[in-house]
């Protein structure tokens, strides 16, 4: 604007730019055209009346501001949104609509003890108790005293809490690999179809004396040992330790499930397949082709970008996991034919992306205990079940310091990576994975979306860098499934002030209110898991965030 205004002659694209961002402003128009106008006479620039027809036009469209930084040359301009928003409120302040009061360390770790004993001791089956937790309070030394089915994230998590157990226990079998392969694959099929008793029959028709001739001695061994630990965790009427997965679609006799961390990755699953993938397959598997061939024409008859439900498809499901098992072809089109709602790629035709929504026992009592739970997505699935207990907001013995004058989103981060990985320097970055490259010091094994479970940075000072915001499709579908019904115009995205969680700030985020608050939700949970690396509970641990969108769990904002 202040070159505009000393009498730089402006590109059509940079004055187009300009324009969309003065309208807003009193006056801005007026100050354009004379602007425009002065330095005509001057001679020092040559707008023509195409330039001038700019504002007229705009003026009758009503066109929204282009962000600063997508058309200005200047290396200032590159945090600087719209000339609105730099010259009414300051780029990344927050404002503190609600006073956070945090308890202290001990008074914490009273409450959830007295909390989580009062809810094992409560026989009411069908409640599902949400229990959210800062990072580090100690909360496994409950389960591991705990009597019921508890469900890890992954086998290596349940294999960690097992080591720690303080009564009797059995663990679920980890996967079983074969060296036959078909094998491998049709129990995959089953398992991800929701068909486990299949998958079973699988295992023992290979166990069965008169198949001994098809299969291996190595695979009858793995498999007599897998029914044997999977029967015994079934039936095992003291602690059993299994997986999220798992603890979803099997039947194990106690009434109570604790879900270590939060399994919404397993209940909400968002996938994506190619069409091109089930041609492959069709001309693989000929006798099948009128059972693929309905699911191509289907998929290439939709419109892209259009949310729709998944049909029932009427495919014979032993006779395509027999099929399938032989094939050597990568897909997920197992799990499609379980998803709720999918979508057609605008960009890549060929791409579908899909959402499986997995339910949690209905005849159980759920404990879920996380410092990351999406409260509003729960509510929204499951609505008078739930029981929420917020034990969140507890003095940190280290700090987390925020800065939040960038966005940090990847967008963002083209624009400005090198000045955040110069102020960042040599401490250990937890970021997006294809920007690990960016940063001196990126902690290899963990990034945005893969940071559950891992200790290794206890008690270190880290950066956290980034805005994890999700592909728009699985918002989408997500909001599909949550049953939310929107139109197009519900899913558009704006730079706008907006409340939440006790702050009042400025972001990208969707218009949709209820949209909205599935993506923030998402967003918050992502970043507090990040920061939750370096248990700032219990160490004096220093967590530097860079993104500009508030954490409660946050001590300072810088902007």
């Amino acid at each position: 604007l202040g070159a505009f205004l000393e009498g730089e002659w402006l590109y059509h694209d940079q004055l187009f730019g300009l324009a969309t961002n003065l309208l807003y402003i009193r006056g801005g128009r007026k100050l354009m055209q004379e602007t425009m106008k002065k330095y005509n006479d001057l001679g020092k620039t040559h707008y023509t009346d195409n330039n001038f027809n700019i504002l007229i036009y705009l003026k009758r469209v009503s066109y929204p501001p282009k962000p600063i930084h997508s058309f200005s040359p200047y290396p200032e301009d590159q945090d600087i949104y719209d000339i609105l928003s730099a010259t009414k409120d300051q780029r990344g302040f927050i404002e503190k609509i609600e006073t956070i009061e945090k308890m202290s360390l001990v008074e914490a770790e009273t409450r959830f003890k007295e909390r989580f004993q009062e809810v094992m001791m409560d026989s009411t089956s069908g409640k599902i108790h949400l229990f959210i937790l800062p990072t580090a309070i100690g909360k496994t030394s409950h389960i591991t005293s705990t009597t019921a089915t508890i469900a890890a994230p992954t086998n290596k998590l349940k294999e960690e809490i097992a080591g720690r157990m303080k009564v009797e226990f059995v663990t679920t079998p980890d996967a079983v690999v074969f060296d036959n392969q078909a094998i491998n694959r049709k129990i995959q099929f089953y398992y991800t179809i929701g068909a486990p008793t299949n998958a079973t029959a699988v295992l023992y028709d290979l166990i069965n004396p008169k198949n001994i001739s098809k299969y291996s001695s190595n695979d009858i061994e793995r498999a007599r040992s897998y029914l044997n630990q999977l029967n015994k965790s079934y039936n095992f009427d003291k602690t059993v330790l299994t997986t999220h997965s798992r603890a979803l679609h099997s039947k194990f006799t106690h009434d109570t499930i604790v879900f270590d961390e939060d399994p919404l990755k397993s209940l909400i699953d968002v996938k994506e397949l190619r069409i091109s993938d089930i041609q492959k397959l069709d001309n693989q598997t000929r006798s099948l082709s009128s059972d693929l061939n309905i699911i191509i024409d289907y998929l290439k008859s939709n419109v892209p970008g259009e949310v729709k439900s998944t049909p029932i498809l009427d495919v014979d499901v032993d006779a395509l996991a027999d099929n399938l098992s032989l094939s050597s072809i990568e897909t997920n089109i197992f799990d499609f034919f379980v998803s709720s709602f999918f979508i057609r790629d605008r960009h890549d035709t060929d791409l579908i992306n899909y959402v499986v929504l997995r339910q949690l026992p209905k005849d159980k009592k759920i404990v879920i205990l996380s410092a990351t739970i999406p409260v509003f997505i729960y509510e929204k699935l499951y609505g008078k079940r739930l029981n929420v207990i917020d034990i969140r907001d507890v003095e940190q013995l280290g700090s987390v310091i925020q800065y939040t004058r960038r966005s940090c989103s990847r967008l963002g981060l083209k624009r400005y990576c090198d000045d955040v990985s110069k102020e960042v320097g040599d401490k250990p970055v937890i970021t997006f994975r294809d920007y690990k490259k960016l940063f001196k010091n990126p902690v290899l094994d963990m990034h945005f979306f893969n940071c559950s479970g891992y200790d290794g940075l206890k008690g270190q000072d880290i950066a956290v860098v980034g805005t994890p915001h999700r592909n728009n499709v699985e918002y989408l579908l997500t909001a599909k499934v949550l049953g939310i019904e929107f139109n197009t115009t519900d899913t558009r995205m704006n730079f706008q002030k907006i409340e939440y969680n006790g702050f009042k700030f400025k972001m990208t985020c969707f218009d949709n209110e209820e949209m909205r608050s599935i993506q923030l939700a998402l967003i918050e949970s992502d970043l507090v898991q990040a920061i939750g690396r370096a248990r700032t509970l219990r160490t004096h641990a220093k967590v530097e965030v860079y993104s500009n969108f508030p954490l409660r769990i946050s001590d300072q904002f810088i902007f």
